[in-house]
């Protein structure tokens, strides 16, 4: 009898230890998972905080295919053009992107702003809401999309009217860009030599831009 009970623990013993192993490896390695999904849950909130900022956000389409082009830094009393829109939505813009096209070989550089209405015109060029770094006419590329990133952000507040401006580093009646827009629209343009006092365009229209807010290249 003696030898039999022997045998059941030498026998029942290893089974028993072997099961309390595998709930120790069990619970050893949900341990570890549990651990691994908090510090890499922690590893993402500190990379979304630290390393990315909000995407880079279309906001509104003002026109997207207006075949109309309007003469900008072509004379001396357009080295501020302005182009207006009515907000239809509130965000932090960031960017502009606007059809250009280059007439013969432009040198003047091009700085892009986001100015408030005041009664009817953009308001003074010192009180722009944000503002491009002037972008070389190298860098522009004709007939096509280009892209002016704001050094800082524009409020823009649902159905309110703002402006896109252009500010041209000088002008030349030969060598000039142009605006892509949509003549459909009954906006009037403006345009300045100071950015202080405005006049109205012949033409209307809206000016063939998008707008972005967030962390845009």
């Amino acid at each position: 009898m003696k030898k039999l009970l022997w045998a059941l623990v030498i026998i029942l013993f290893p089974i028993a230890a072997f099961a309390a192993n595998v709930d120790n490896v069990n619970t050893v390695a949900t341990a570890n998972v549990d651990a691994v999904n908090s510090v890499s849950s922690a590893n993402i909130d500190e990379i979304n905080g630290v390393t990315f900022s909000p995407a880079c956000t279309l906001e509104e389409t003002i026109d997207d295919n207006g075949t109309n082009t309007y003469a900008i830094c072509n004379a001396a009393a357009k080295v501020y053009v302005a182009f207006p829109w009515t907000a239809g939505k509130s965000y932090s813009q960031t960017q502009s992107v606007v059809y250009l096209t280059k007439i013969s070989t432009p040198a003047m550089s091009l700085t892009a702003h986001t100015y408030d209405d005041d009664g009817g015109s953009p308001s003074d060029p010192d009180t722009s809401l944000a503002s491009s770094n002037a972008i070389a006419p190298g860098s522009i590329t004709s007939d096509a999309d280009n892209t002016f990133t704001y050094t800082g952000s524009a409020t823009i507040t649902n159905t309110s009217k703002y402006w896109i401006v252009f500010q041209c580093s000088t002008w030349s009646s030969t060598d000039y860009f142009k605006v892509g827009y949509d003549s459909a629209g009954s906006d009037t343009f403006r345009y300045s030599s100071d950015g202080s006092t405005w006049n109205d365009s012949a033409e209307t229209g809206y000016i063939r831009a998008k707008t972005y807010s967030g962390a845009c290249p």
